[in-house]
């Protein structure tokens, strides 16, 4: 079974086709290397104006919602839930099962989303119905209740996921695509580590009630972010 997901990137990749961008800056590349010109670009690339600067630190505060989301919820939930509705662990691994299946399907889905409505439209809708979603965990009443509420917080809160590599391809110049994508996703899931000590302190002092609250406002948080990211609006187009 570890090979699976091996196999099906290997699949993917094979079916997948490099974009005229790419082809066009790979060229420019190779003739910059036959000159000794170096290709390479600096970290500091992505700070060079303070709008890049900003886009550049939005992004990676959005990456760190959806990462310390997901460590959040996976991580800690089952015990919150546990003693919430008096569930097994048995039952508890159905609606960690459940999530991931909703996760996969946003992610499915939001692609298709994405091509038809473009970025802006949505990551807005998503990140709503993510915070209507986690309010909805505090209705569960069963464990039954508890696996659709949570299959449909997978679905919002972390199908959106696959959108960044979408959003590094419009926001920045070919060449920086791989040194934005790679400060994106690896200072954002950093910061995003620390969340489940946080809600770990959360579930000590308070209830499941403060610690819900907790992931709204840092749903809402990352709304408010990608709002205020100008440039972001001028690719809500078809793709």
């Amino acid at each position: 079974m570890a090979f699976f997901p091996v196999i099906l990137a290997f699949i993917a990749r094979i079916q997948l086709k490099d974009s005229d961008e790419f082809h066009a800056l790979q060229e420019q590349r190779q003739n910059q290397e036959k000159e000794n010109i170096k290709t390479k670009v600096p970290l500091l690339a992505l700070f060079q104006t303070p709008a890049m600067t900003w886009q550049t630190v939005a992004l990676t505060l959005m990456m760190m919602v959806h990462t310390g989301g997901y460590y959040g919820l996976m991580n800690w939930l089952p015990k919150i839930m546990q003693k919430q509705l008096g569930l097994t662990i048995s039952s508890s691994n159905f609606w960690m099962i459940a999530t991931i299946v909703g996760m996969s399907l946003g992610m499915y889905f939001f692609g298709n989303i994405l091509d038809k409505f473009g970025l802006h439209f949505s990551y807005t809708f998503f990140f709503i119905m993510a915070v209507v979603s986690l309010y909805m965990i505090l209705l569960a009443r069963n464990a039954w209740s508890l696996i659709l509420i949570m299959m449909v917080v997978g679905f919002f809160s972390n199908g959106m996921y696959v959108g960044y590599g979408v959003i590094v391809s419009r926001l920045y110049p070919a060449e920086y695509w791989v040194t934005a994508n790679s400060v994106v996703s690896s200072v954002g899931k950093v910061l995003g580590g620390f969340f489940p000590p946080i809600i770990g302190l959360l579930m000590d002092k308070y209830s499941l009630t403060a610690v819900m609250i907790f992931f709204l406002l840092i749903y809402l948080f990352a709304l408010v972010i990608m709002l205020l990211i100008p440039a972001l609006k001028k690719t809500n187009v078809e793709f």
